[in-house]
């Protein structure tokens, strides 16, 4: 029964001499239905009581938790002292059955006590009775589906059962359930409807709702964040002409149309527009919104694709290029190179691959470190791409390799331009934080068709080149048929070279220094050799480049400090006090961390005098040399070691170098002396070392002396320690000992 027909229900039940009671009864019908629950349950009770003429009233609702009843609120009129019983009240819970409001409860039905204090089930009537209550009765306020609980009015006037009062309090009671259930019906329609909004706009993605025309009617926060609008501007946007800016069609209702019109579709890879006309990638699901009537519009949840799909870019790139220079990589490479030749073997021109390999890039790497070594790969990323044509594509395979596809060629001949230019434009110095180094490359390059057809076999011929490139350092090799015999044949013997220590197949002869002016060996260099026993004696123009590409050079260098060592004690013992040997140090041991800790132990070993052990070093180890390379330098003279400089004239002279670094001796190198009497420009190079060398007070060694002519050149010049063929082959070290007090007067 609605609320309207329970108001016209109890004003029918007049009772004939009671006519302002059924007015003051609907006025509270009125006020009941105009008001939510909490605000008018309260004034509910203070009608009733000024309706019934009673003092005090108590609303009891059933606490589904204990099952019980307890006071939900009390009014009571301002001169009733009620204080007490109030609080007893509040403190209370009736079970079913239990005093007035639980017997109600138990019954459904309104029960009336003319006389609390002679009441058989009023438990409060002592505390009542101080209150002076006398009489009560109790209604029940019933719901549609449930018992919601008692409204109990007490009055200190004694008052016979009412029976016609009692009947409309019980139809009052109906009203105010019916009441009850409409507000908690009310609220918890408002309470999802709250809920569905908090989920709506807590999700990150956008959702809209869309007439059957195409115009939004609502849209949450995360929909207009990402389109640009406020909430407001959307709502009546026509959303297909102003978002996804094509023409709107709504599937109709035929048969033909009902799988799109009920059922979810999703779209992937669109575009929506913002505002101010920017657009952006996503991913929308459109759901039908029905109800009775059918179709009544569409629901899009959409997501921004424009972090998944730079992600997807940025993973493309990784998978394609490499991280550190941006060029494409071996992956891309490959796909890229097939195209090329495709190209070329359509168009019937030639294509070439430069295969690129930086020298020495394992020292620099540790010499300066990871970080400026990748400095230093990206610097030669950038001057690859500013040599190398526009449409020629620059990768990078790993490492310090990279490599060059040139397309549209007629012959080899531009493709080693090109090479050349490559290399011209790596010959500048490059500054990698506050050093300076140098960079040098070999390039071998293979031509399509001419050397092969096939992408993995043009890559493997272009490397065979490179690594005949390497052999002369800083050059360009084209392939050619014999090469990979000669690449399997290095293999080999690299391999060979790495079990020659333990094999006990390299051994040291020594060549010794004359001091012309005393006419006798004043030291000797010690120098490697390696005896295969298969191929004989190997040069050490072929297996030293070798050791030190893979590393070998380190274990094999610190066994001969260790052999030279122990022999030069050994000739110090034979009586020859005061006799020098030089040992070679190679770039790559002089950056090992362990190389002082490891002479000095050798010292110590041998018992040698630290000033009979010289180290030869390269030009180009000071020229790239750091604030380690200097401390280096400076503990090992501290221990009084004598250093001298190999070579020099061939490699990266510096003046301040020479001054700053602790030397002893410089060696002039042999292609300078080998020209003494046919090149002027090399006598005076000669002559400018000398005098410079004494200037700084330096030993002055030249290698290569081979002739009487270039002896006495150098006498001349006043370089008087010299070493050459001119004064003898390297000897052995037991055929040593008998030259040591040899006389050499063969110089005028």
């Amino acid at each position: 029964m609605s609320l309207r027909s329970r108001q016209q229900r109890l004003l029918t039940q007049r009772h004939p001499h009671d006519y302002q009671r059924m007015r003051d009864l609907t006025a509270v019908l009125s006020l009941v239905g105009s008001k939510n629950a909490p605000a008018v349950l309260p004034r509910l009770l203070q009608t009733i009581c000024e309706y019934t003429g009673w003092e005090l009233s108590t609303l009891w609702l059933v606490n589904h938790a204990s099952n019980t009843l307890r006071a939900q609120t009390t009014w009571h009129q301002p001169a009733l002292d009620a204080d007490a019983f109030d609080a007893q009240n509040r403190s209370t819970a009736f079970e079913s059955g239990v005093g007035l409001p639980g017997g109600v409860w138990a019954t459904r039905q309104p029960a009336w006590i003319a006389d609390i204090r002679n009441a058989p089930n009023f438990p409060r009537a002592e505390i009542a009775g101080a209150a002076g209550i006398h009489s009560a009765f109790a209604f029940p306020i019933e719901g549609r589906l449930s018992f919601i609980g008692v409204i109990e009015v007490l009055t200190q006037t004694p008052q016979e059962p009412d029976e016609h009062l009692l009947a409309l309090m019980a139809e009052l009671g109906k009203t105010v359930g019916a009441f009850i259930d409409a507000k908690n019906e009310e609220a918890h329609t408002q309470e999802q409807k709250n809920l569905h909004q908090a989920l709506l706009q807590s999700t990150t993605e956008g959702v809209v709702g869309l007439t059957p025309k195409g115009y939004c009617s609502f849209a949450n926060q995360a929909a207009a964040r990402m389109l640009g609008y406020e909430v407001p501007d959307l709502i009546d946007l026509h959303w297909p002409s102003a978002i996804q800016r094509h023409p709107f069609t709504m599937p109709s209702e035929s048969a033909d149309d009902d799988e799109r019109l009920f059922s979810v579709q999703k779209f992937s890879d669109q575009t929506f527009w913002r505002q101010d006309g920017s657009s952006f990638p996503v991913e929308y699901t459109a759901s039908p919104m029905l109800n009775d009537a059918g179709h009544m519009g569409t629901v899009l949840t959409f997501q921004d694709l424009t972090a998944r799909k730079q992600v997807e870019a940025r993973l493309e790139e990784l998978a394609h290029c490499d991280p550190l220079t941006g060029l494409p990589n071996r992956r891309l490479l490959m796909v890229l190179l097939r195209k090329a030749l495709a190209r070329a073997a359509r168009t019937g021109r030639q294509a070439a691959l430069l295969f690129l390999d930086l020298d020495r890039f394992k020292l620099i790497n540790d010499t300066f470190g990871h970080t400026l070594a990748d400095e230093l790969l990206k610097e030669v990323a950038g001057r690859l791409l500013a040599a190398v044509r526009t449409g020629d594509t620059v990768a990078r395979l790993g490492g310090d390799e990279f490599t060059i596809i040139i397309e549209d060629l007629t012959n080899q001949t531009l493709a080693g331009e090109i090479a050349d230019r490559i290399l011209k434009a790596l010959a500048p110095p490059v500054a990698l934080g506050p050093h300076t180094t140098f960079v040098a490359a070999s390039v071998g390059v293979a031509m399509f068709p001419n050397d092969t057809a096939d992408v993995e076999d043009l890559i493997a011929c272009a490397d065979t080149a490179m690594y005949a490139a390497k052999e002369r350092r800083g050059t360009v090799a084209f392939y050619s048929a014999n090469m990979r015999a000669q690449t399997t044949e290095r293999h080999a013997l690299e391999t060979s070279l790495r079990y020659a220590l333990d094999r006990q197949e390299l051994s040291l002869v020594y060549q010794p220094v004359i001091d012309v002016q005393q006419g006798r060996i004043v030291s000797l260099e010690a120098l490697l050799r390696w005896r295969h026993p298969e191929r004989g004696l190997v040069s050490p123009n072929t297996f030293i480049p070798l050791a030190e590409e893979n590393g070998m050079i380190v274990p094999i260098g610190e066994w001969a400090l260790q052999t030279a060592c122990r022999q030069l004690r050994a000739w110090h013992q034979m009586g020859f006090p005061r006799l020098r040997l030089a040992v070679n140090l190679s770039r790559r041991q002089f950056q090992e961390q362990n190389l002082f800790e490891l002479i000095k132990a050798l010292l110590k070993e041998s018992e040698l005098p630290a000033d009979t052990l010289e180290l030869e070093l390269t030009e180009r180890l000071l020229f790239e040399s750091s604030g380690r390379t200097m401390d280096a330098l400076q503990n090992l003279h501290a221990l009084g070691l004598r250093l001298l400089i190999d070579d020099f004239g061939t490699g990266y002279s510096s003046l301040s170098y020479l001054k700053h670094f602790p030397l002893d001796a410089l060696k002039i190198d042999q292609s300078f002396v080998r020209n003494i009497g046919s090149s002027e420009k090399d006598a005076a190079i000669i002559k400018t070392i000398i005098t410079l060398a004494q200037h700084l007070g330096l030993r002055v060694i030249a290698e290569g002396t081979e002739t009487v002519l270039q002896a006495t050149f150098l006498k001349e010049q006043r370089c008087y320690e010299m070493q050459g063929y001119f004064f003898g082959l390297p000897l052995e070290a037991q055929a040593v000992p008998p030259q040591l007090p040899a006389s050499f007067s063969l110089l005028p």
